[in-house]
């Protein structure tokens, strides 16, 4: 019999079965013959082949493995964001407070660290349990965000958004892109049942790393855009 390595589990099965069928040693003696010695030694390779095939570990880590989601890290990253800000605001509630009350929302700090636990909750879950109800919960979250940066950025002349508990975040369009960006990849992950990233250390590395760098993007760049046009408007004509 041919290798049986690296085929279906029904065909490895099937295989082991005519293994087992042709070796099955017969009630009536027969006499010693060099074919009936080739023909127990080709039972005795194909019975090991089969059994290799079982027990190989490349078969042993795809039947452990999860389903594997070529956006992990992105969830990473859509999760995190999440979490971080959720953190910030559970610990420092009042700028959230403030630029909600801007839009005229009657928000108070228990309510906005009540968000920011919800928001926690939901990271946790996608982060660990995944799935098409975490990822749902999380899709809401990030359709509120958009609506509200969008609101934020209509309104200008507003110090921080508040996303980020004390640290200050000016509304701007980028905050729409990346608000945008984490709800149609939380929509797209509840609609495909995308497993949670744990079991994936190199995309959790990856999203992490991705994490800081929309971090910087949203904290940091619109500090350096301002300080610009600060500048331009300063210098002499």
């Amino acid at each position: 019999p041919g290798s049986v390595i690296g085929h279906s589990p029904m065909e490895r099965r099937a295989a082991t079965s005519s293994v087992g069928r042709r070796c099955r040693p017969s009630s009536r003696p027969r006499p010693f013959s060099s074919a009936n010695q080739v023909g127990n030694s080709r039972c005795v390779v194909g019975a090991v082949r089969a059994g290799v095939a079982r027990t190989s570990p490349a078969n042993s880590a795809t039947s452990l493995t999860p389903d594997m989601d070529p956006l992990t890290g992105v969830h990473v990253t859509v999760a995190g964001l999440l979490a971080f800000g959720g953190v910030l605001k559970v610990a420092r509630p009042a700028p959230a407070t403030r630029a909600l009350r801007s839009l005229r929302l009657p928000v108070s700090a228990t309510g906005v660290r009540l968000i920011g636990l919800g928001e926690v909750a939901v990271a946790l879950s996608v982060l660990i349990a995944g799935g098409t109800l975490s990822f749902a919960a999380q899709a809401v979250c990030y359709v509120g965000f958009v609506l509200v940066a969008l609101a934020f950025w209509r309104r200008g002349e507003l110090p921080s958004c508040g996303c980020f508990g004390e640290v200050e975040s000016p509304p701007s369009f980028l905050h729409v892109l990346v608000t945008a960006g984490g709800a149609v990849a939380s929509i797209r992950a509840a609609g495909v049942e995308a497993p949670a990233p744990w079991h994936q250390p190199g995309a959790v590395a990856a999203g992490l790393v991705a994490l800081g760098l929309v971090y910087l993007l949203l904290v940091d760049l619109p500090r350096l855009l301002a300080a610009v046009r600060l500048h331009k408007g300063a210098a002499p004509a």
